[in-house]
């Protein structure tokens, strides 16, 4: 079975998982690596989704950006630049993500070639769910068996923050886990041309549903939670990520607070990490 994700942090995992426990040593997610394989292990006993397989990642951020051109095409890359720019991550490092990335779609629509099993794990996050649409346009009339399994649910576990037992008891926002039927692949090819055709620069869940929505979509949520006084910019990110894991993705709210510095929305008033893209101190205005 081929296991498709849609983020470069989630492939690492699984990739670890697979490895079993001496592999998951290093991984800084999780903190005894023998009892985070064995709870992994036991929860996939419990949900009866087998052994992890070879994983793939298909994009991350499709949230985010415009989606004519390709996965790979000049609006992705210039999507990345300025997610990762934060972070100096460019140039060269761009491409051998590019790269990568290329190399795991060529997988792909070999398993697809070859009629393997695909297996796409998602979460409530809109990246995530773009994801799931863009797997499905380009497996609707694949004729291979095709399931979908709960990604939150193995992190957090992976994690230690939920035992096998209290993850399975967890509700999952999107849809129940499962085989996919050909006329909800129909859909999400649909959905998703839907989605390519508008192209707007950001894409939200809101109400159940998948929607293109303009960029500053998510700065009434920063304003809401806008402390009084200073405050840093990492802390009122985290506090969002936190409290809308269904939300933005943390370079996106960064960008956008960076957005509200420019408006001279907010100031700028000192650095509590001079090294990180996220370590100024803020203020109201």
């Amino acid at each position: 079975m081929l296991e498709v994700v849609f983020g470069d942090s989630e492939k690492g995992m699984m990739q670890t998982i697979k490895a079993g426990p001496g592999g998951i040593c290093g991984i800084g997610l999780i903190g005894e690596s023998e009892m985070a394989a064995q709870k992994v292990e036991e929860l996939l006993k419990i949900e009866g989704m087998g052994e992890i397989g070879e994983t793939v990642c298909l994009g991350q951020y499709l949230d985010v950006g415009a989606l004519k051109g390709g996965y790979d095409g000049a609006g992705r890359r210039e999507t990345l630049r300025r997610l990762w720019g934060q972070f100096g991550f460019g140039g060269q490092d761009l491409e051998l993500y590019f790269k990568s990335l290329r190399n795991d779609m060529q997988r792909f629509h070999s398993a697809i070639e070859h009629k393997e099993p695909i297996r796409i794990w998602v979460n409530g996050a809109p990246g995530a769910l773009c994801g799931l649409f863009f797997a499905g346009s380009l497996l609707w009339d694949s004729g291979c068996q095709v399931a979908v399994a709960p990604l939150s649910k193995l992190v957090r576990c992976f994690a230690g923050e939920l035992s096998p037992k209290r993850a399975q008891e967890e509700s999952w926002p999107v849809a129940q886990p499962g085989e996919i039927c050909s006329a909800q692949l129909r859909f999400f090819l649909e959905r998703w041309r839907a989605l390519e055709r508008e192209n707007a620069p950001l894409r939200a869940w809101v109400n159940g549903e998948l929607l293109s929505v303009p960029e500053d979509f998510y700065d009434f949520l920063l304003r809401r939670h806008l402390p009084e006084g200073e405050f840093s910019m990492a802390r009122l990110i985290g506090e969002l990520m936190k409290r809308y894991p269904e939300g933005a993705c943390d370079s996106w709210y960064a960008l956008r607070i960076r957005k509200m510095v420019e408006q001279k929305e907010l100031l700028i008033v000192g650095k509590a990490d001079s090294e990180h893209p996220y370590g100024s101190i803020l203020k109201k205005a």
